[in-house]
């Protein structure tokens, strides 16, 4: 039995849309990942450092 998300006779027919999505938003998550970017950072406010107070990046 082949997995054909997209055939009617698939068991996962019914889920498509949702294996879709979770494809898109794992790679967006990936990709952000391996990029060093930061999600939903809408301000450029302190990070927190290990060196202690009053150092930060």
């Amino acid at each position: 039995m082949s997995i054909n998300i997209f055939n009617n006779n698939s068991p996962y027919f019914q889920y498509r849309w949702f294996i879709i999505m979770f494809l898109v938003v794992a790679s967006v998550m990936v990709f952000h990942d391996l990029t060093g970017r930061r999600m939903f950072a809408f301000s450029e406010q302190q990070h927190w450092s290990a060196k202690g107070p009053e150092h930060h990046k």
